[in-house]
């Protein structure tokens, strides 16, 4: 599973940002019943331009290709917005 947010610094510069964090379970391969939750910070940009879904769904696109692991997500919801198939 992967989650992401957004938001705009406060003072000087009022950049936006995105952070892309990925979810998973993962065992060691000699006991795979030894399940541990897991997370990982994949990405944290700035946003060019506004929180806009365009903007928001190229960056995790990017960020989805570049670990080559885009193949492996079918839907992304977005709160707020339509649904956006990857």
């Amino acid at each position: 599973m992967f989650t992401f947010d957004t938001w705009t610094s406060k003072g000087t510069g009022n950049n936006p940002y995105i952070s892309v964090t990925a979810h998973y379970v993962s065992s060691p391969v000699d006991k795979p019943d030894q399940w541990a939750l897991k997370e990982d910070q994949l990405a944290f940009a700035l946003l060019e331009g506004h929180h806009t879904r365009a903007n928001i769904t190229s960056i995790v696109t990017n960020v989805l290709n570049e670990y080559g692991i885009s193949e492996k997500v079918s839907i992304v919801f977005m709160p707020y917005t339509d649904i956006d198939c990857l």
